[in-house]
């Protein structure tokens, strides 16, 4: 399950409720790319404070095997091929952490571990990361979405209320 709570105007929400059964994938939510016109298209050399802001409250975190949730920056160069940079703000099993595969364009590491049932606030800054492995990637590509995966091989539950999504360049 993933929707909205519009019923409070002043202060809506984002709902989600995943159950992974023998799952090998993915599920992202909240999720704003330039392909479905939420952002406009913002060059990264021109994001020099590129940062992700949101508010969440994890209700729920277990696996069996492994899951994260992760907060992902998504560029893209002008051939279409997109590079991902991914700091975890919860994960099943640090022991794989950092992971870095360039040749795949996907850069992760762990960030934060969310309490569970508070609400957090957070302010990532994405420019350190990115700059720090793939600054030369990074040059000729621009930002083609910003959200929060939810990542789950084998079966795990996750659960959790956002608020105040947006991104600061």
């Amino acid at each position: 399950m993933l929707e909205y709570n519009l019923s409070a105007p002043q202060s809506p929400f984002g709902i989600c409720n995943i159950n992974f059964v023998d799952a090998s994938g993915n599920r992202p939510f909240p999720y704003t790319s330039y392909s479905s016109y939420a952002i406009p298209k913002i060059s990264y050399s021109n994001a020099a404070n590129l940062v992700v802001h949101f508010n969440v409250k994890m209700l729920n975190f277990t696996w069996e095997d492994y899951m994260r949730t992760a907060v992902v920056v998504e560029l893209m160069d002008n051939s279409g091929r997109p590079y991902y940079f991914e700091l975890d703000i919860e994960d099943g099993s640090r022991l794989i952490l950092p992971y870095l595969n360039s040749a795949g364009g996907v850069w992760e590491q762990a960030y934060a571990d969310v309490a569970i049932g508070k609400w957090v606030h957070f302010d990532i800054p994405f420019n350190a990361f990115i700059n720090k492995d793939a600054s030369q990637v990074a040059k000729n590509c621009f930002i083609q979405a910003f959200y929060l995966v939810n990542e789950c091989f084998g079966s795990g539950y996750v659960s959790y209320d956002v608020t105040n999504w947006w991104l600061t360049i």
